[in-house]
Formats: structure tokens, sequence, C-alpha cells
């Protein structure tokens, strides 16, 4: 085969990996109310989510999630929560503080799907809590998404991690998660938290090498320094995708 046929082939395979049928395809509303000594503070998303295979293959291609939407922010005494689209490597974890030292892993889902999901993988997958008669799944704080505050003003350098089980280590005494709750819908994914978060409004530099270390290195230019409390860095997919 010429090398010009070959080329062909590569392309034609990226192009049907690109147009690949999702093998699950959820779109969800996703409710958080904080409350702040009895006041709550709520607020709500639509995102979707899907998982296609990552090349064409048999039954043990992987499957990739796509994740579509915002995260949420909430106002809590004179200081901005925000519901990211983050999750941890768990399937139980309330943040930093947790014993289990959890980081995160890849997008937030409602559905608990397998570990290394598969194209085999076609049967339907269960929820972290199952829905109710009305549809509805309650959240414990344990299956929420990354929770995450700003040392300072808003920005990727001051991303702080906090704990969903005791949200009134960061925000104060009788702040804490009130409830959680999550329903599938058909509504359009919410778009615009760029207008609570400008930093979202400056695109991400390319990325570069993504460093953790303590004390902190000397980076070379366009690398970013993990956040400790995530083992990741942070970029703005974490709040917008």
């Amino acid at each position: 085969m010429s090398r010009t046929s070959t080329a062909l082939a590569m392309l034609l395979l990226v192009a049907l990996a690109a147009c690949a049928k999702p093998q699950h395809a959820l779109t969800y509303r996703l409710t958080v109310t904080v409350s702040d000594n009895g006041r709550p503070v709520s607020g709500s998303v639509v995102r979707g989510e899907d998982w296609t295979p990552n090349q064409i293959g048999g039954d043990n291609v992987p499957l990739q999630e796509n994740t579509r939407g915002d995260s949420i922010v909430l106002p809590v005494r004179g200081r901005l929560l925000v519901v990211t689209l983050a999750g941890w490597d768990k399937p139980s974890c309330t943040g930093p503080r947790d014993p289990q030292g959890c980081t995160r892993r890849g997008d937030w889902s409602p559905q608990a799907p397998p570990d290394s999901p598969t194209v085999a993988d076609q049967s339907a997958w269960a929820w972290k809590t199952s829905p109710g008669p009305d549809g509805r799944a309650s959240l414990a704080a344990s299956q929420l998404p990354v929770l995450v505050s700003f040392d300072g003003a808003p920005s990727l350098a001051t991303v702080k991690v906090v704990d969903a089980a005791h949200l009134d280590a960061a925000f104060g005494p009788g702040v804490q998660v009130q409830s959680a709750v999550v329903q599938q819908t058909g509504d359009p994914v919410t778009r615009g938290v760029a207008a609570a978060l400008p930093f979202l409004a400056t695109p991400d530099p390319q990325m570069q090498e993504c460093i953790l270390a303590d004390p902190p290195p000397n980076p070379p230019p366009g690398a970013k320094l993990k956040n400790p409390d995530l083992g990741d860095c942070v970029w703005n997919s974490l709040f917008t995708q």
C-alpha cells in the first residue's frame, strides 16, 4: 500500500471514530441547595454526557466520556461555592478531608458506569442513587461532583477544593449541603457560567506540562502546577465544557 493510500485509510478511520454512535447518552438536570443557617441557596443546571468508542474495533474498544454543560455557582457569605463538572476517583467521596485520599478522575456522572467501560458494556447503567417514582434521585454529599471555592478573587490559580460534608470548614458555622437532586430531562444544556466566573472568558493557554511539586519548582514556560487537592491541573474544563 502506498503512503498516500495509508494516509487516506488513517483519515477514514479517524473520521469514522469521530462519527461513532454513542453507546450511552444522557441529559440530566442537577439541582444543589445549600443551607446557610436555614436560608436555602439553590442552583440548577442541565448537563449532557455521551460515551462513544474512541477508535474503530470490536467489543474491547474503550468508551470515552464526553461532557457538555456548565457548573453551578452559589453565592455563600460573600464567596462562591462551585459545583464543578469533575468527579472523584472513588464511588463515594466528599473531598480532600475524606480518609480514602480522593483525587480527581475525569468528569462527574449521575450514572455509575463500569470501571474502564468498553463497547461490550451495552446494558443500561445504574444511577448512583435509584430515582423515585417521580424520576428524581436524591444524592448524598459523598455522591456530588467536586466542589470548589476560591482563595481570593476567582481565577484558575485561586481554586480551593472544599469538602462537601464539611462546608462549614470553608464558609463558617451553619453552612451545609441541604439537598442535591438529579433527574433525566429533555431540556437544552445550560450555558452562561462565564457571567458568574468572568475568568472563563479568557481561553486556556495551550496545554503544556502539568507538574506536582512541593515546594514548587521554577516551572518551564507554559507549564502549570497541579492543585494538590485535585491531583490535577486546573483548566477551564473544570467549570464548563
